[in-house]
């Protein structure tokens, strides 16, 4: 009876870890598709997927949740979607306080959040329109909703 016993709960043990294991390997496959993605929205949706399967991996998925997070911080950042890729960032340096991969985007994103977040890269008839759009409303798009008297 006893012997039953052990060789359940080793065996219960077991597939636990096979389940485990299970999850990295589908999120590192994820990971590996999210590579290989030609649109951001896919890349995201990758990313997503990968972050999910990790965080059920739990034991040995911390380090590649944490490389998923930062891809996927700076997926946000280059879409220009600074309050989610600040949730991101800080959701990885939660899990890694010292990943420089991290630290930069925080500083990054910092800066992005105090300059203004339209640069030539993105092409000069597009920043145009936006700041033509910013003028003609009179409130700056980032302020929408704040009241300018007080």
């Amino acid at each position: 009876m006893r012997r039953t016993a052990i060789i359940l709960v080793l065996g219960a043990a077991a597939l636990a870890g096979k389940r485990e294991d299970r999850y990295l390997t589908l999120g590192r496959v994820q990971f590996a598709r999210f590579q290989k993605a030609t649109s951001n929205a896919d890349r995201l949706k990758r990313l997503r997927k990968a972050r999910v399967f990790f965080k059920k991996a739990k034991a040995g998925g911390v380090a590649d949740l944490v490389k998923t997070l930062n891809h996927e911080t700076g997926v946000y950042y280059i879409r220009k979607s600074l309050s989610l890729a600040q949730k991101r960032n800080a959701a990885a340096l939660k899990l890694a306080p010292k990943d420089k991969t991290a630290l930069r985007l925080r500083a990054a994103i910092a800066k992005a959040k105090k300059k203004d977040i339209y640069e030539s890269v993105d092409g000069i008839v597009g920043i145009n329109r936006v700041r033509a759009r910013r003028l003609a409303t009179g409130v700056p798009l980032r302020n929408r909703g704040r009241s300018r008297r007080r």
